[in-house]
């Protein structure tokens, strides 16, 4: 059964009194199908509502109450019943999160219905987020979440505490923190404090080639933050695919693929001894790797020049043959000393005495002889004087084998 009533105001509301009573009586009966509109055009009636308000120059007022706090209102029984609209016209109750306005009792405490909303863009008022407020001040910021605040232009801040000072700064989760002009912090804690144009990490010995590709790479956008080294706050990035070009990220797969073509470099590479604490004893080199085959051929050793430069084998077979041309023309000469040796011995053995004569007489002799495989003669004169008491007597010989000629004079007296 539907019923349509139109209030043009007191007068008209009494005039109709006894209908309305008679229709809000029918609707409390239990009437299922009931409907009561107030207002213009009673006739048409939404088929979906119960009670229907419809003016064209007038409006409704909600109940007027000045709520004390959040739980509160100060009016009679103190239970709100959940979903009552009000509007609040306690200003000052502002400090603990309720707005002025329309208010609805909702979970057991007040929570404003505002012309702020929660999260809004180019806003100049704090808008609230249940809990506490959260502030997009900057032009075109947002902020979403208890004492959120996106201060800097185009700037936003999400997550109770959040917090993006500067300007198209993104600060996601609760206490993170931008403070840097385009930085990023992702996580709770985490503080975007990396400012672009910082200088990436050289590694020592790295090429002209790499080194140029690590600074063609430097940041031209500030960090992106997921924690907070400063304050010891870290965390791992999963899901990491393999980077492609230098300015991809690597991810774990990859780096083993590194270490194990720098283990195979390691196996294979001549390295020094370590001491026996581990330091680098640059003293001793050993090659092989303690291979059982046994010792390893160095190839393409250049020729050495310092003292303490190795040699090569064209080096060494150098001085080795320099070497066996001086221990032939030794041993040649050796033997030639043997030789002229040989053959000055048997000079002087084919110079023999010759046996004395009578004073005043000459004697010449000549004899050979032979030693060690050399031959040599010898010539011999003697003169003994007409007392007979002095002799002279002189010697000439030669031996083969390349000696020289050896000379001998003497002389000898005689007395009774």
């Amino acid at each position: 059964m539907n019923r349509t009533y139109r209030s043009v105001g007191n007068e008209a509301l009494r005039a109709h009194r006894a209908r309305i009573t008679a229709a809000v009586l029918l609707l409390v009966a239990g009437a299922a199908s009931a409907q009561v509109k107030i207002g213009d055009n009673p006739v048409t009636i939404n088929p979906g509502s119960m009670l229907e308000v419809e003016a064209t120059d007038r409006g409704v007022s909600m109940p007027r109450i000045a709520v004390t706090d959040r739980v509160t209102w100060g009016l009679r029984g103190n239970v709100p019943v959940e979903g009552m609209m009000v509007y609040n016209t306690n200003a000052t109750t502002g400090v603990n999160g309720l707005q002025a306005g329309m208010a609805v009792w909702k979970n057991g405490q007040w929570v404003s219905v505002d012309e702020t909303p929660y999260m809004h863009v180019n806003s100049t008022q704090v808008g609230n987020s249940t809990l506490a407020n959260s502030g997009a001040t900057g032009a075109n910021a947002i902020a979403v979440g208890p004492n959120a605040v996106a201060s800097g232009a185009d700037s936003t801040a999400l997550g109770q505490g959040a917090s993006a000072t500067a300007a198209q700064g993104v600060a996601i989760g609760a206490g993170s923190s931008v403070v840097q002009v385009g930085g990023v912090a992702l996580g709770a804690g985490s503080v975007a404090s990396t400012a672009a144009g910082v200088a990436g990490y050289v590694p020592p010995g790295a090429s002209a080639a790499q080194t140029a590709a690590v600074i063609g790479t430097t940041s031209t956008q500030a960090a992106v933050s997921v924690g907070d080294a400063a304050n010891g706050q870290y965390r791992q990035i999963t899901g990491v695919a393999a980077g492609t070009v230098d300015s991809d990220a690597v991810n774990v797969s990859q780096l083993k693929g590194v270490q194990a073509s720098v283990t195979n470099i390691d196996n294979s590479a001549v390295k020094y001894e370590n001491n026996p604490d581990g330091s680098v004893n640059y003293n001793s080199v050993t090659l092989g790797n303690n291979a059982s085959t046994g010792p390893v051929t160095v190839h393409n050793v250049a020729a050495g020049v310092a003292g303490t430069d190795a040699v090569n084998v064209n080096q060494l077979n150098a001085t080795a043959g320099s070497l066996n041309n001086r221990i032939n023309n030794l041993a040649d000469q050796v033997s030639s000393n043997t030789k002229m040796l040989s053959g000055g011995i048997a000079a002087s053995a084919a110079m023999a005495v010759v046996t004395p004569v009578e004073p005043g007489r000459y004697h010449v002799s000549g004899a050979v002889a032979g030693y060690n495989g050399q031959a040599g003669i010898g010539f011999n004169v003697l003169k003994r004087s007409d007392n007979g008491q002095t002799t002279l007597h002189a010697g000439v010989g030669w031996g083969s084998g390349g000696s020289k000629a050896i000379v001998r004079v003497g002389f000898g007296f005689s007395f009774d």
